[in-house]
């Protein structure tokens, strides 16, 4: 480790010069975004569905609250609220990523081997949190989580 950092080229400040927080020749560029207005109201539907709680880890620390598509809009999943999860952002990025999967069939957390020796191995076998009863109508549709468990 240590000869692989001698073999760096690394500049000196002279090379660098004068630190600058904000870039003065910014250069630009133009993208196209799409509108996602629905993703507010979806977000809004599953805090309040899942009572600010993340419907895996039971977190309520709102700030790491993410609204989740299990299909993803990119690939034409729906806004609709059961068509999403409440989950804390490590989560979310998990469950993007398929090392965290819930089983259609038992709405149990499966978490992938390769995080066997990681705290997140605690949540395998987990019922999914349902919503409040009030929502329970916002219960994670049967064919959304067979698709994403399909994939």
């Amino acid at each position: 480790f240590k000869s692989a950092i001698t073999n760096w080229d690394i500049p000196s400040l002279s090379d660098i010069g004068d630190f600058e927080l904000y870039e003065e020749n910014k250069k630009t560029a133009t993208v196209t975004v799409r509108n996602r207005s629905s993703q507010s109201i979806f977000k809004a539907y599953l805090r309040a569905a899942y009572q600010n709680r993340c419907c895996i880890t039971g977190c309520n620390v709102v700030e790491t609250l993410e609204a989740c598509h299990i299909v993803p809009v990119a690939e034409d999943g729906s806004p609709d609220p059961r068509n999403g999860l409440l989950l804390r952002s490590d989560i979310h990025k998990l469950f993007d990523c398929d090392l965290i999967q819930i089983n259609p069939e038992t709405r149990t957390i499966v978490v992938d081997s390769s995080l066997k020796n990681t705290e997140y191995y605690l949540l395998n076998g987990k019922p999914l949190s349902k919503p409040l009863n009030s929502y329970s109508h916002f219960q994670p549709h049967q064919s959304a989580l067979k698709q994403k468990w399909d994939r």
